[in-house]
């Protein structure tokens, strides 16, 4: 409607009997798009010079290929054959690219160019705060990262239907494969702890945030399985250690499960390898840490900070 309210077209059975293709239906729904541009161009509002149409296909992969040939075929060749109406513009939403899924095979004809648009996931901090949006704990946190890796379609379910987080957060719905009986926030400490053979202090800190990287930490030091991870000290830093086959485990499974995590956990630790080679001091990489927010240098805060300018 004008008002952007939504009207739904009730059709009888009648509409729709004899019609396998979905031709009836086609020409149903660009009528009723013809009569509302009509009602537009009646007002004569200047501001509606050149208005399109947006069909909105949400989760558009997970449609039947019987929709998905209705769409590229009747209905799109309804709309070619009303001259009169400017062209249709397509939003396609889903978890699959558009050229690399096949979704364009369904369509008969050319609807002009795709572009592909990749919606980054929200991050932790986002999350966090739906948490308190929605009044839920937030040591509920890791529970939904890892069901819902960020991805707003699976958290927004998660926090606003009653309970649903609660029960995930008691029966481990990620847990079943794990290999060791962990929650939620011990099953992202091992995945950060899997990442190399000997992860030091340091390079948890990175991965997880001091915060919670020491209390990760004071965890493997004290609670973890000492027969599967255990805590060393080489020359004066802390080193994780863990059983390579459980490693290997703990590694391959969070990289099928939580493949969001995995991406971010193996470009902060390739980061920091790199890093490494080139600033190998722990107490310079320290500093470097320190003037990081300072873009470019500045040689006075230099000496503000250290008391010469290097």
């Amino acid at each position: 409607n004008l008002d952007g309210s939504v009207r739904s077209v009730p059709l009888s059975e009648t509409h729709l009997a004899g019609d396998p293709e979905g031709y009836v239906l086609a020409s149903i729904s660009v009528d009723s798009i013809d009569q509302l541009f009509t009602r537009i161009l009646g007002e004569a509002n200047p501001s509606l010079a050149g208005l399109r149409f947006l069909y909105v296909f949400d989760d558009y992969p997970k449609y039947s290929p019987q929709v998905k040939r209705w769409i590229g075929g009747p209905l799109l060749e309804r709309f070619s054959q009303a001259s009169h109406l400017p062209p249709p513009g397509f939003l396609l939403t889903g978890s699959e690219a558009w050229d690399a899924s096949g979704q364009k095979d369904y369509w008969q004809k050319n609807p002009g160019t795709f572009f592909d648009l990749e919606v980054m996931p929200l991050d932790r901090e986002s999350c966090t705060q739906w948490l308190q949006d929605f009044d839920l704990p937030i040591a509920y946190i890791d529970c939904l990262m890892e069901e819902s890796e960020g991805i707003p379609a699976r958290v927004k379910p998660l926090v606003e239907r009653p309970g649903a987080l609660e029960k995930l957060v008691k029966e481990g719905a990620k847990a079943q494969d794990f290999p060791y009986p962990a929650s939620a926030q011990q099953r992202r400490w091992l995945h950060a702890a899997a990442m190399a053979d000997f992860v030091s202090e340091e390079s948890l800190l990175l991965l997880l945030g001091k915060a919670e990287g020491r209390k990760a930490l004071e965890w493997f030091a004290a609670s973890a399985p000492i027969d599967l991870v255990t805590v060393s000290v080489m020359a004066g830093v802390a080193h994780i250690h863990m059983r390579s086959d459980f490693r290997d485990k703990v590694f391959n499974l969070c990289m099928e499960k939580v493949p969001a995590r995995h991406r971010e956990f193996l470009y902060k630790f390739d980061l920091h390898t790199r890093i490494s080679e080139k600033v190998p001091l722990p107490e310079d990489r320290d500093s470097l840490r320190l003037l990081s927010p300072v873009q470019p240098f500045n040689p006075k805060i230099l000496t503000t900070l250290f008391g010469r300018d290097e």
